[in-house]
C-alpha cells in the first residue's frame, strides 16, 4: 500500500494549512473592519476543522479507521466552505484515502480451512 505509507503525515501536514488558513483568516477580518467580523468567524470555523482533524489523526494512530474517517469527513465539509476550495481538496483526498483503506480491509479475509465434509478420505493400510 504505497499510497498510504504518510497518511499520519498528510494529516498532520493538513492540520498546519488549516492553521494558516486560520491565521490568513483572521487577518482578512482584522485589515477589512466592515467585514471583519465574516473573516473572524471563518477563522473560529478553520480552528474547528482544525480540532476535527486532530481527533481524525488519534482515531487514525489508534487503529479505529471509520472513527477517524467520520472526523475527516466533517472536517473536508468545513474546509470547503470556510478554508478555500484548495484546502477542502486536500482534506478530500486524506478522507478517501481512509475510506479506501478501510474498504480494502473489509475484502481481505482470513484463509479458511476447508470443512471435515469435503475433506480427502483416509485410506486405510492394507496388512
Amino acid at each position: 500500500m504505497k499510497m498510504y505509507r504518510g497518511i499520519e503525515e498528510s494529516i498532520e501536514f493538513g492540520i498546519l494549512l488549516t492553521i494558516l488558513t486560520a491565521g490568513l483568516n483572521a487577518l482578512w477580518g482584522i485589515f477589512y473592519l466592515p467585514w471583519g467580523i465574516i473573516g473572524i468567524v471563518f477563522s473560529l470555523l478553520n480552528i474547528l476543522s482544525a480540532l476535527f482533524l486532530n481527533q481524525g489523526k488519534k482515531g487514525y494512530t489508534n487503529g479505529n479507521y471509520e472513527y477517524s474517517r467520520e472526523k475527516l469527513k466533517i472536517s473536508t465539509i468545513l474546509n470547503f466552505i470556510f478554508g478555500w476550495i484548495l484546502l477542502g481538496i486536500y482534506t478530500y483526498r486524506l478522507y478517501a484515502s481512509v475510506d479506501e483503506l478501510i474498504i480494502k480491509s473489509h475484502l481481505i479475509r482470513e484463509a479458511e480451512e476447508p470443512a471435515p465434509m469435503y475433506a480427502s478420505p483416509k485410506i486405510p493400510r492394507g496388512k
